[in-house]
């Protein structure tokens, strides 16, 4: 039983005493009121002693969120459930979108660049905020985003990566812009694309590339990186508690048979796996496959050094991570 009055986010925060709600292959139910399905989002979640432990196969967007709220409230839940239900995505908790309209300030006749454009619903909304005066660019490298964009005077599609950014700013004749969003890390399009090979959910060929045009994969990393280097992306990107012993896991798996698809990755990496957070453990091995296919950490530092040159005074950068 959930302490009387005591929300879920309190019990987060400092442990409780609460037990009985289990979120788990793609599921959250309770022992007596059935399940509820939250399209493949969660990969394991359960609300015990010592408080909610949390594993998201990939980040939770609104109708997610909503789907779990409305369960709890059917089932007179809903006074154990903290608003918003955002605290659950992990990893890749969500900042709320109205957090960074918040954060930029935005002036309706300024003009504005989101560097990951994505599904494209961040700058609907900073568009939304624009007079016919205002300007927004989006940037983009993946090609399957440019779908996500639409025709009007005053929103520009740029399809580059955001390394580039003072360039094509100073190419389209703008030296300072009022504001920059950047969102961190995999776009939810990405991940619900299976055949990308970011999704720890799938069995699909080891990619990983944010730019399909690069010809460096995931796969690349497994079959050619040695111990060493192996290591030290777990260490660095993946933060894993045993990163070389998780290295010499995997090179001992390739020697025995190449390594193609993400299911075969996890296959060779179970025996190293620990037992109860394998989900969380393979999370990290994908997240540092990612980042070093992608470069993601020069990019960033590119990014970052050009920000100053390209705001006016006054104006701001939110980055979300």
């Amino acid at each position: 039983q959930v302490a009387q009055g005591e929300t879920i986010a309190e019990i987060f925060a400092y442990g409780g005493n609460a037990s009985g709600v289990l979120i788990q292959n793609n599921r959250i139910g309770t022992d007596v009121t059935g399940t509820v399905d939250l399209g493949n989002a969660f990969s394991g979640v359960y609300l015990g002693t010592f408080g909610l432990s949390i594993g998201a196969a990939r980040p939770l967007n609104r109708d997610h969120l909503k789907r779990a709220h409305e369960f709890f409230e059917a089932n007179g839940m809903a006074k154990y459930v903290a608003e918003p239900l955002g605290f659950v995505v992990e990893p890749g908790f969500q900042m709320s979108l109205q957090e960074c309209l918040d954060g930029l300030v935005i002036n309706p006749d300024g003009i504005y660049v989101d560097v990951t454009f994505g599904g494209g619903g961040h700058s609907r909304a900073i568009f939304e905020k624009l007079s016919p005066k205002g300007k927004l660019i989006v940037f983009d490298q993946d090609p399957d985003a440019r779908a996500n964009a639409w025709e009007a005077p005053n929103f520009h599609f740029v399809a580059a990566n955001f390394a580039f950014l003072k360039n094509h700013l100073r190419v389209m004749g703008i030296p300072a812009v009022d504001g920059i969003l950047a969102d961190l890390g995999v776009s939810s399009h990405q991940f619900d694309d299976a055949k990308r090979g970011f999704s720890i959910r799938s069995n699909e060929v080891l990619d990983m590339r944010m730019n399909q045009a690069g010809d460096f994969t995931a796969a690349k990393i497994v079959q050619t990186y040695d111990e060493e280097q192996l290591a030290a992306i777990f260490r660095k990107y993946g933060e894993l508690d045993h990163p070389f012993k998780t290295a010499v896991e995997l090179v001992k798996a390739r020697n025995k048979a190449k390594i193609k698809t993400t299911g075969e990755l996890m296959e060779a990496l179970m025996p190293v796996a620990p037992k109860f957070k394998d989900h969380k453990f393979f999370a990290q091995v994908f997240q540092a496959l990612r980042i070093e296919v992608n470069q993601e950490m020069d990019v960033l530092e590119k990014f970052l050094l050009q920000t100053p040159e390209v705001l006016k005074p006054e104006a701001r950068l939110v980055v979300m991570s």
